[in-house]
């Protein structure tokens, strides 16, 4: 029993199966992870390492870095190594392959690096290895603000409260606190006292941490029990620090540590500052594994922010500022919308055609059906609901009402024969028995051209698996969609359609009617007739349709020469359309950048930063902006209104702001420039360049950025390397130093700690919890240098313990502040004898790197520009054409960066996937209809579908990128569609009325009547794909440009397709048939 026949007799079985799948699939519906776009991002992994003393940049590459580079660089699906080095940091980037499993990869670099941990410099601090990109834009900003609490009272709130909760979270990599200053212990020395009591400052250093522990000695045992032995000596108050012994004079008498320096529980110098719309804030910047999905992170992040705000103080606000999942989800709705108007359009299409609500709700029936049980397939795949695979919904919504559509028009066709020929049936058989074997004759009837078309559909995107994994990550998911709706179309076509089709009422012809009319009449006199088919009516436009077919076939060779020569046109239009990667959203936040001279004050800074958020405070068009001041750079993250709800674009509010941002670079030589963050792509073009030389480097990106200066609708030209910042360096005398019995180290710690400072151990003792003022004058929380200092205005709320603290040593500012003050630095020698800086080193000024990049062990500098809009294949060139005759010293040489080789390989990565999706459609098509000439009939489509996708293309002015390219694979396997169940009809009649069709001109007949038969079902069939694709196409949203390329092309091909269908493949097939090539 076939599958139509098993629906039609099992109807409760069937009913229970679909009543089934509904549940599930909104089970399903509701589990699926919900995101962007699918994740492509390449698995990066950053170690981040902090080195105390402030070891400058080329220092740090070579001791640091090029170690590191070297340890991890064989690690397994290694794509790309990029390493930053700077005063006092370095950190690696590790980019890996798309799809490799990141905590694998995570445990294989720590695994590598800990082999060379020991061989790295004592004085960098704990390595921090993350599965994040360092650069990436925080998806998450939080603000913390109080009326009544100092920004270092909240910092000291989020470091012990909040920070820890946060980034517990699971996906979150990284969560930055910004504002206020970190609380510490500061042990600021008097270097005469010091020197008076020839007292070495790391012989402090380590007298207090030596005495701030407890420790067990050992245990007694006694008969029954034991007790353990231990020794008490931690710190327990700043007066115990205080009254520390450092020293003892020639007299006997004790020096305390009170007698040579100040104790206070204060605060460091600030290092960065925060500010939501110009107030102080302490803001928490949230940055997520490379691979996590930024919508589940959100939800994670606002259930912690409920609990944290019942467990804060009612003074306390936490209040999320600015979170990436609101413009993901608006991204999803906007597409979910899109697929819900295009499944109503669908239906309006079919009411127009078919003018009969119970025959419209059969038909789409399918679609609601198709579509939860495409959920439910997603859901056990461990797709997500993402832009791609929705617009994959959006498309096949179209698309999944076309098998039931022709079914169901194969159904009445068998109805009407049945009218007009009652006799095929014997006479008692009951009218049930005789609808049901209709519905089921119907469906098995036309179950190989819905197999095929569905199959030509589906197989178009079996090359997509085998391409590279980064265009196999962002468009499996939408192939699988369409895949898994049109088999599910499939099953609901030779199921419930078939089941629901044999429920309608048909009146019986072999009964006298009771009252005659004129149509049963007809009826009866065409059943007479027994070998002759009964005609459907024929309205105006199927007259018409006649008319032409029968005058196109006659001209049938010029028809195909006029194609042929359309053809040969849109090949020439193709070769003018520009190249892109992949369409860029626009998004309603973006973030300005400032740049400021290497070495610039951090008060410097925030005043140019605190200018800029002022102004763009005040535009009407900004919901918020949020600023971090750091000491040479400034980040302005700005949010706009919806665009709703303002009159410029993103880009042009941008523009609207350059002018005025553009003024600070004369005035404190400040670059501004702007990004827009992006889930996927970008709007800039990158050029790196290699070399060893930065100074070389430096002049050739001079050079470079001049030149794209010039290039038309190109801003933000930039240069990503700093100016070498000036520095005092301190030639050591080694004999000299050798003399005193010191060595290099010796004089770099000793310099370190009174410049510096050292953390000499951590306090954990009771600390005075101090209520402080707003008083921007006011410093120090608790000094001790004898006596208390004033409390300056504020009461004591009692004592705390506190968390570990820091415990800073260093001389006193008044001892470090000039060049002079460095001279007089004295150093304590192994024999107790003081000696000054200056009598062991030379000074000398110099200029020295402060940040060095490497990639791929290479040093590079960056090259970037805003390409305004120019597509990236026409920027490339124009990049290209300006730098052509810039010369490059031997072993330097530049390379474009960024997507440039994605979009190159991808191309022609799809370029292949097109053309071997053809060959499976031909394939399969050979195959079902056991012929070799009959399938390149029906690929006759695709270049009619090329003639109608790129003058689409060329009107709306879109550039060939991944989705326009992903829409022609798409339309190879749906245009041949109408011409399958065309060529089908044809061999149908041919095959079944012999005689009808076999004398002269039958062919031609038969040619003309199957393309009438067919007329209505393709019709509607690619109406409905089109509509279902029109909301997608006309969206003007801000992220449109991922999915209307794609839309757009889709419609334009099947749309010229349809027509010349309709015309031009009964002119090819008798043409074929002229010179022998199918069957006369």
């Amino acid at each position: 029993m076939s599958l139509p026949g098993f629906s039609v007799k099992r109807p409760t079985f069937i009913s229970m199966l679909f009543a089934g799948i509904i549940i599930i699939g909104v089970i399903a519906l509701k589990m699926l992870p919900v995101e962007m776009m699918p994740n492509i991002s390449y698995g990066d992994i950053t170690i981040n390492i902090d080195v105390r003393g402030g070891i400058p940049a080329s220092e740090i590459e070579n001791r640091i870095a090029k170690p590191v580079e070297e340890a991890v660089s064989s690690a397994s699906h290694l794509r790309n190594i990029l390493s930053i080095s700077k005063e006092g940091n370095a950190t690696i980037i590790l980019e890996f392959e798309p799809g490799t499993e990141m905590n694998f990869a995570a445990l294989e670099v720590r695994e590598k690096f800990n082999r060379i941990r020991n061989k790295l410099p004592r004085e960098i601090e704990k390595p921090v290895i993350a599965k994040y990109e360092y650069m990436d834009v925080p998806i998450m900003i939080l603000a913390v603000t109080s009326d009544r609490r100092s920004p270092e009272q909240l910092r000291k709130i989020v470091d012990e409260r909040i920070k820890d909760r946060i980034q517990r979270i699971e996906g979150i990599a990284r969560a930055e606190v910004v504002g206020g200053r970190e609380g510490k212990i500061i042990i600021e020395i008097d270097q005469y006292r010091l020197q008076a009591y020839q007292l070495s400052i790391n012989k402090v250093v380590d007298i207090i941490n030596l005495n701030n522990s407890n420790l067990l000695a050992g245990e007694i045992k006694r008969a029954k029990d034991k007790y353990l032995v231990r020794t008490i000596g931690e710190l327990e108050s700043l007066e115990d620090i205080a009254s520390l012994a450092v020293a003892t004079t020639k007299e006997g008498s004790v020096v305390r540590l009170k007698d040579i320096a100040s104790i206070k529980d204060s605060y460091l110098e600030p290092t960065a500052f925060a500010r939501l719309n110009a107030q102080p804030v302490i803001s928490i910047y949230i940055q997520k594994e490379s691979l996590a999905n930024t919508v589940q992170i959100s939800k994670d992040v606002n259930k912690e922010i409920e609990n944290l705000k019942r467990s804060l103080e009612n003074d306390i606000k936490l209040s999320l500022i600015s979170n990436q999942a609101d413009i993901i989800q608006q991204a999803v709705n906007q597409v979910n919308s899109s697929l819900i108007t295009g499944a109503l359009l669908a239906s309006l299409i079919l009411f127009i055609f078919l003018w009969d609500i119970r025959l419209v709700f059969i038909i789409s029936s399918s679609i609601p059906l198709s579509v939860i049980l495409t959920f439910c397939l997603m859901y056990f795949s461990k797709l997500t609901l993402n832009v791609m695979t929705l617009s994959g919904l959006a498309l096949g919504v179209g698309m999944l009402v076309d098998n039931a559509v022709v079914v169901l028009d194969n159904t009445f066709k068998k109805r009407d024969d049945f009218l007009a020929r009652p006799a095929r049936f014997p006479e008692n058989m009951p009218m049930k028995e005789i609808q049901q074997r209709l519905a089921v004759e119907a469906s098995e009837e036309m179950f190989l051209a819905i197999v095929a078309s569905t199959f030509t559909t589906i197989v178009v995107f079996l090359p997509l698996f085998f391409i590279n994994p980064e265009i196999k990550l962002l468009y499996s998911g939408i192939a699988l969609t369409i895949t898994y709706s049109l088999l599910a179309s499939l099953f609901t076509a030779i199921t419930l359609v078939p089941l629901l089709a044999s429920r309608l009422k048909l009146k019986d012809p072999r009964l006298p009617p009771p009252v005659p009319e004129e149509s049963l009449s007809k009826d009866a006199a065409a059943g007479a007739e027994k070998e002759k088919i009964k005609e459907p009516r024929e309205g105006f436009l199927e007259k018409l349709y006649k008319i032409f077919i029968a005058l196109v076939l006659f001209l049938r060779y010029l028809v195909v020469f006029l194609v042929v020569v359309a053809l040969l046109r849109v090949v020439q239009e193709a070769s003018k359309l520009e190249q892109e990667f992949i369409g860029i959203a626009e998004q309603n936040k973006f973030t300005i950048f400032v740049e400021m001279p290497t070495g610039t004050k951090i008060e410097i800074t925030d005043k140019i930063i605190a200018g800029i958020e002022s102004f763009v405070a005040k535009m009407p068009e900004v919901k918020n902006a949020t600023s971090k001041v750091e000491p040479w750079s400034g980040k302005i993250f700005v949010e706009l209104k919806p665009l709703v709800e303002r009159k410029k674009s993103t880009g042009e509010f941008m523009n609207t702001l350059r002018p005025y941002t553009d003024k600070f670079y004369q005035s404190h030589r400040a670059f501004v420039y702007y990004e827009e963050p992006q889930e996927v792509g970008t709007k800039e073009i990158l050029l790196e360049l290699y070399g060893h030389d930065y100074e070389v480097l430096k002049s050739l990106a001079i050079q470079v950025a001049q030149r794209l200066q010039t290039i038309p609708k190109f801003t933000d030209t930039k240069i990503r390397m700093r100016e070498g910042r000036p520095e005092i360096q301190l030639i050591l005398d080694k004999r000299e130093a050798a003399m005193f019995g010191l060595t290099a180290e010796d004089v770099s710690l000793a310099l370190h700690t009174h410049m510096r400072g050292l953390v000499a151990t951590r306090f954990r003792g009771n600390r005075e919890s101090l209520i402080k003022t707003q008083d921007p004058n006011f410093n120090p929380r608790w000094h001790f240098n004898g006596s208390p200092a004033s409390n300056n205005g504020t009461s004591r709320d009692g004592a705390e313990k506190a968390e570990e603290t820091e415990t800073i040593v260093r001389i006193g500012e008044e001892f470090r502040h000039t060049r002079d003050d460095l001279r007089r630095i004295t150093l304590v020698t192994p024999y107790g004898d003081m000696v000054f800086l200056n009598q062991l080193t030379a000074f000398k000024d110099e200029y020295g790197p402060s940040e060095v990049w490497r990639k791929n062990k290479s040093r590079m500098v960056q090259v970037s520009a805003n390409t305004g809009g120019v597509a990236l294949g026409t920027a490339a060139i124009k990049v290209k054409e300006a730098i052509k005759d810039l010369n490059f010293p031997k072993d330097y040489f530049w390379q474009f960066g960024g997507n440039y080789d994605k979009m190159i390989q991808n191309q022609k990565e799809l370029y292949w996937a097109l053309i071997i999706s053809l060959v499976l459609v031909y394939m399969i098509l050979a195959g079902l209809f056991e012929s070799l000439t009959e399938p390149f009939i029906i690929l006759c489509t695709v270049p009619m579908a090329a003639i109608g996708a790129v003058t689409a293309l060329r009107l709306t002015d879109k550039p060939v990128g991944t989705g326009v390219l992903i829409g022609a694979i798409m339309l190879g396997g749906i245009v041949v569609n109408n011409a399958i169940i065309l060529i089908d009809r044809i061999n149908f009649l041919r095959n079944n009325f012999k005689d009808k069709y076999s004398q002269r001109g039958g062919a031609k007949k038969a040619v003309i009547d199957a393309s009438f038969d067919r007329l209505r079902p393709i019709m509607m069939t690619s109406l409905t794909t089109i509509l279902g694709l029109i909301p997608m196409a006309l969206d003007k949203s801000e992220s449109a440009n991922l999915w209307s390329p794609l839309a757009i092309t889709v419609i334009g091909g099947l749309s010229v397709a349809t027509f010349l269908t309709l015309f031009v493949i009964p002119c090819v097939y008798l043409v074929f048939r002229d010179f022998w090539l199918v069957k006369r």
